[in-house]
């Protein structure tokens, strides 16, 4: 879409296209999560292959649009919100309660190493095959899960038949709990705005790859890859740090601001790359300090719904951050945008901890 329009503006559009079905069409795809799993999984990744395969067709040929872009990250978008409860139910049926945390866990180091070698490959895919080639790609790593798939059979359900309840519903008390409780209410504002304005690097970093730092694909696979690296350690560094205090979490959320604006003003890869990897380590372990500390504030009837609720607000601040930080980028350039982020998500923490202390001076349970 940059190469297409030169306008940040739609590169936030389009992943704002590509995360918005998530924030309607996961709670409303809840039911799948009670169908057969692996056919279901299977029809869902065929469906998947296709804007990819459009996209390179398109590519190509050297007819895209940017209207067909849009339109293919939108269907992106409501194939992923729509596969989620199913893959989620699946890994259930295939490993077992006893071993469900232990799964979960893997999926998410695994997520976080596709994280960082997808952009470093992809990026020197385009530099080498160009961008079509990794239209293609996309589309055919598909056809992987659907075998893996095929390889599973005679699971046990292990899901009750039982109805759900509506999404709102289940976050209504949630919500009004949220509402009501200042600890919790807090924590949620600072989580949110640190998402805000904190993860819009899939929109700045091709500007910066591309008019900041001159470096092309190759460099942006190396941007993205760094923030995914960053991920990775926090998350395999998580059980070894007993320390999660509402201080460190006050100061991991001010060192992420902080090294966001010295990537702003960054003017060399090296550097660059060395603060991501920083920024991506503070991001993941503020983000399991705000899941692990809004668990332990909440009463345990409200749980299940509050930390639905975080998820919830997460997704939904996503495409609002994609759009604000293209706007920003547009009017005043991919540096500024992250500059003015950083200093509105600064002030929003500094009010929290100087008007609501005890969001960070709540501590965990022993």
């Amino acid at each position: 879409m940059l190469r297409l329009t030169h306008s940040p503006l739609m590169v936030g559009a389009v992943l704002a296209l590509q995360q918005l079905p998530a924030l309607f069409v996961l709670p409303l795809a809840r039911p799948l999560a009670h169908s057969p799993h692996r056919r279901l999984l299977q029809a869902i990744q065929a469906v998947a292959a296709l804007p990819p395969l459009l996209l390179f067709a398109a590519t190509a040929a050297q007819v895209v649009t940017p209207a067909a872009v849009l339109i293919a990250a939108l269907a992106q978008g409501v194939v992923q919100a729509a596969e989620r409860p199913a893959r989620q139910a699946l890994v259930l049926e295939t490993v077992g309660r006893d071993d469900l945390v232990s799964a979960i866990r893997s999926g998410s180091t695994v997520g976080n190493l596709a994280a960082v070698a997808g952009p470093a490959v992809a990026g020197m895919l385009m530099s080498v095959a160009g961008l079509p080639s990794c239209f293609l790609a996309n589309a055919v790593s598909a056809l992987a899960v659907i075998a893996t798939t095929a390889l599973i059979r005679d699971l046990p359900s292990l899901l009750g038949s039982g109805r759900d309840p509506g999404p709102l519903t289940a976050l209504a008390p949630a919500a009004r709990y949220v509402r009501r409780d200042p600890i919790a209410g807090s924590m949620l504002l600072v989580a949110a705005t640190l998402a805000l304005f904190g993860t819009n690097r899939l929109t700045v970093l091709p500007l910066f790859a591309e008019e900041v730092l001159r470096v092309g694909p190759s460099g942006f696979g190396f941007l993205v890859a760094a923030v995914g690296l960053g991920n990775l350690a926090a998350g395999l560094a998580l059980p070894l740090v007993p320390d999660r205090s509402g201080r460190r979490q006050l100061w991991t959320g001010l060192a992420w601001l902080l090294l966001l604006a010295g990537f702003a003003s960054s003017r060399s890869l090296p550097l660059s790359i060395a603060l991501l990897f920083l920024v991506g380590v503070c991001h993941g372990d503020f983000f399991s300090g705000v899941g692990a500390r809004l668990q332990a504030a909440t009463p345990e009837p409200l749980r299940g719904a509050v930390v639905t609720l975080y998820a919830q607000v997460l997704i939904g601040v996503g495409p609002l951050g994609a759009v604000q930080a293209g706007a920003l980028a547009t009017l005043f350039g991919a540096p500024v945008a992250v500059a003015v982020g950083v200093g509105i998500a600064g002030l929003v923490v500094l009010a929290v901890w100087l008007l609501q202390p005890a969001a960070f001076t709540f501590e965990l349970p022993d």
